[in-house]
Formats: structure tokens, C-alpha cells, sequence
């Protein structure tokens, strides 16, 4: 079996025999990177039947130093430490609760103003803004403020609650949402007087 591989590398070419020879030294290379490194210079020698050895010695006087592209390394990356919080400013655990009126209240013709409170802890600071959510859809624009006057709804049933934002227009959190009915006269009814 030798002689039939030794004929397949002398048959035609040398390269054949080259190729399979310089892929193995490269295996061995990236195979045991710090032997090969650590051996000092590399000789690259042909004999007579033109078959190319490697290797840390010099095997002849024709044998020659083979220049190796220097192996790739990095630095190693600094990473970040997440133990240290002291750069970085906690953010408070915000709440909100609407504190009146009470969710299912039922509000008059001869109340056209609603006025809500409502309540945020801690104390928010001037960076931080409110905005009343009603039916889903903002009402009016953002606030400084834990009070709200509500006006010009319509009669039936209406959800509100409260959001409370950072001045990125982030959402911190929200208040608990409560319904709120209104009954106005109809157009259908007379209104009744008072007796």
C-alpha cells in the first residue's frame, strides 16, 4: 500500500505529493500551535524523489527556514462592571391611585365639572409629567400636577386613568382605571323642576 501511495505522489508531479504534505503540516500547525511555536525556526527540505519534509532541525545542507505568518492573537476585551451601581441613579418604585371620585359614580346634568384627584409616590419631581387617559385616548396634554378637572363629556359610560412618564415620554407606571357615568338630560325628555 506504500508503494501505491509513493507512485501516486512520483506519478505526473511532485505537486500532488506537495499538496498533501503542506495540508498536513498545517494540520499539525494549527492541530499544536504552542509545540510548533515553541520549537524555534522551521526547515522546509526536498529530497531526491522530491518529496518535501518539514521540520525543526535541518535535515541537509539544502534545507531552508520557512517564514510562518505569525499566529493572530487579540487582547483580551475589558468588560463592564455591573457590580459597580454607584454611576448609575436608582429609579424609585412610582405609584399612582386615583383617590376620587370612587369608580362607578354617577355624575348629573348640573355637573358639568369632574374634578379628579389622585395621588403619586414619592413625590414626583419636575422631570417627571401626568396625563389623564380617558376612553383609552389622552385627554388634554401632560401635566404637573395631582389634580384634574374633566369637562364636555358626553352621557354613558367613560374609563379614566392616570400615567405617569419620565422626561423621555417613557411610561413609569399607572394608576388603577375607574368608571365613571355621566347622565345628562335628553333632547327627548323635558327637564323636571323642582317641586
Amino acid at each position: 500500500m506504500a508503494n501505491h501511495t509513493r507512485e501516486n505522489c512520483n506519478k505526473n508531479t511532485a505537486r500532488p505529493c506537495f499538496r498533501s504534505v503542506f495540508s498536513l503540516f498545517f494540520a499539525c500547525l494549527f492541530a499544536f500551535p504552542g509545540s510548533l511555536l515553541s520549537a524555534g525556526e522551521i526547515y522546509k527540505s526536498v529530497d531526491a524523489q522530491g518529496r518535501v519534509t518539514y521540520s525543526d532541525r535541518k535535515s541537509n545542507d539544502k534545507a531552508e527556514p520557512v517564514n510562518l505568518p505569525t499566529v493572530n492573537t487579540q487582547p483580551a476585551l475589558k468588560t463592564r462592571s455591573t457590580s459597580n451601581k454607584s454611576n448609575q441613579t436608582a429609579v424609585p418604585n412610582y405609584t399612582v391611585e386615583i383617590l376620587s371620585p370612587a369608580s362607578g359614580t354617577t355624575f348629573h346634568a348640573d355637573q358639568r365639572t369632574i374634578n379628579v384627584q389622585f395621588s403619586v409616590n414619592p413625590k414626583f419631581g419636575s422631570n417627571l409629567t401626568v396625563q389623564a387617559i380617558l376612553d383609552g385616548a389622552p385627554y388634554g396634554g401632560e401635566f404637573h400636577d395631582i389634580e384634574l378637572n374633566l369637562s364636555g363629556l358626553d352621557r354613558g359610560e367613560h374609563s379614566l386613568n392616570i400615567i405617569l412618564r419620565n422626561e423621555n415620554g417613557e411610561i413609569l407606571t399607572q394608576s388603577q382605571t375607574i368608571v365613571l357615568y355621566v347622565k345628562r338630560p335628553s333632547v327627548n325628555m323635558p327637564v323636571r323642576k323642582n317641586s
